[in-house]
C-alpha cells in the first residue's frame, strides 16, 4: 500500500509471520529534505498483529502518519524558536545601531 501525506510518500508492506500466523508491516517514508537532500527512512515495524494483510497495511500506514506528524512538529517548533530569536535580537540590534 502506498500513501501520499503531507509531501511524504509513505510504504507500508504486510506480510505473514508463519511463526505466529499473523500479519505484520513494514514501513517506509520518502521525502525532500530541501532541494538537494532526499531522504528514504525505514520505520520500526509496527507493534500490531493482524489476522488480514489489509489491515496490518493500513494499521502501518496510521503509524507512519504519526511519525510525518512527528518530524513536521519538530521542524515547526525549531522554525518558531529561531523566529523568537531573531525577534528578541532584530530590535536590540536597531537601538544600537
Amino acid at each position: 500500500m502506498v500513501e501520499r501525506y503531507r509531501s511524504h510518500l509513505i510504504f507500508a508492506k504486510a506480510y505473514l509471520d508463519h511463526s505466529d500466523r499473523v500479519w505484520k508491516a513494514t514501513l517506509h517514508v520518502q521525502f525532500n529534505e530541501d532541494t538537494q537532500n532526499f531522504r528514504d527512512v525505514y520505520l520500526p515495524s509496527p507493534t500490531g498483529h493482524f489476522t488480514r494483510q489489509i489491515s496490518a497495511e493500513k494499521h502501518g500506514i496510521k503509524e507512519a502518519r504519526k511519525w510525518v506528524d512527528d518530524r513536521l512538529r519538530k521542524i515547526d517548533l525549531g522554525v518558531l524558536v529561531v523566529f523568537a530569536q531573531i525577534s528578541v535580537l532584530v530590535p536590540f540590534i536597531c537601538n544600537v545601531v
